[in-house]
């Protein structure tokens, strides 16, 4: 093997198990969320779900990406879905912060309850 290769297969590896630590945090936030009753909590969980679900296809096209370049006929297949590769990321990338902007606005409720909450003693 020599030097590419082996930086190759660093990347092929490292991009599956990164996948597939993605994909068990994603199905533990939405068993977590199951169990959570209606309202800010379990919206703030299920904005977290859909931020990790985005950021895991982009970490699975990447996977992709890397497995088509050790194929030559898989070449055309590598330039699409390293697009995929990097829109998911941005587009997840931009999620979390709609996701962050919620969290922050709940925490600011809770917040003003406490206190609100506290002043009344």
């Amino acid at each position: 093997m020599t030097g590419v290769e082996i930086w190759l297969f660093i990347a092929q590896a490292s991009s599956i198990i990164t996948f597939l630590i993605g994909l068990f945090a994603f199905v533990s936030l939405i068993k977590a969320s199951l169990h959570l009753d209606e309202g800010g909590y379990k919206s703030m969980f299920i904005a977290l779900s859909g931020t990790i679900l985005l950021i895991v296809i982009g970490v699975a096209s990447m996977a992709l990406y890397h497995l088509s370049e050790s194929f030559d006929k898989l070449a055309e297949l590598g330039e699409i879905v390293e697009l995929g590769w990097y829109i998911f990321i941005f587009v997840g990338l931009c999620y979390s912060m709609y996701a962050s902007y919620h969290m922050i606005n709940y925490n600011k409720k809770i917040l003003k309850f406490n206190v609100k909450k506290s002043k009344k003693k």
